[in-house]
C-alpha cells in the first residue's frame, strides 16, 4: 500500500488562502478612494468641518463652590450659592464617603482620599444632604436667584 504525504499540498493552500486575504483592496472600500497621486488636487472633495459644538459651563453661572470633606465632616457644612453653581465636594479623609440630598434627587458614588463629587444647582430653595455612609455628617445648600 503507498502512502502519501499531504503537507506539502497542505502548505501550499494554506499559502494561497493567506495570500488571498492580503490582496488589492476591493472596488468601494476607503483604499480605494486614495486618489493617486498624479490626479490634480482641486478634484479632491473637501472634507466636511463638523457643526461646533455650545458647550455650556458646568453651571449656568460658571461658579463652583468646594466643600471638603474632612474629619468626617462637610467644610463648610452650610453654604449659600446663586442658582446654577456647580457645588464640588472632594473627600479629603482616609475613610470612603459619599454625599446625597436627603430628597434623593442626587447621590455620588462611594469616594475614597482625592475623590470629588460635583452637581449643579438650579433651582432656588434649601437642600439637606448627608453622607450616605456616616449619616451623622449632615450639610445644608442654600440656593438664591
Amino acid at each position: 500500500m503507498q502512502t502519501r504525504n499531504w503537507m506539502p499540498v497542505t502548505g501550499v493552500l494554506l499559502g494561497l488562502i493567506l495570500a488571498g486575504c492580503s490582496a488589492a483592496p476591493t472596488p468601494g472600500s476607503p483604499a480605494d478612494k486614495v486618489p493617486p497621486a498624479s490626479m490634480p488636487s482641486d478634484t479632491i472633495a473637501p472634507t466636511p468641518t463638523p457643526e461646533p459644538v455650545n458647550t455650556p459651563a458646568p453651571g449656568a453661572s460658571g461658579a463652583t463652590a468646594d466643600i471638603a470633606i474632612q474629619g468626617f465632616a462637610f467644610s463648610p457644612a452650610d453654604i449659600t450659592v446663586k442658582a446654577g453653581t456647580e457645588v464640588r465636594w472632594t473627600n479629603k479623609d482616609t475613610a470612603d464617603h459619599t454625599v446625597a440630598g436627603d430628597d434623593g434627587s442626587w447621590v455620588s458614588d462611594g469616594m475614597t482620599k482625592g475623590d470629588s463629587y460635583s452637581t449643579v444647582f438650579n433651582t432656588v430653595g434649601t437642600f439637606t444632604y448627608k453622607c450616605g455612609i456616616h449619616p451623622s455628617m449632615k450639610g445644608t445648600i442654600t440656593i438664591t436667584p
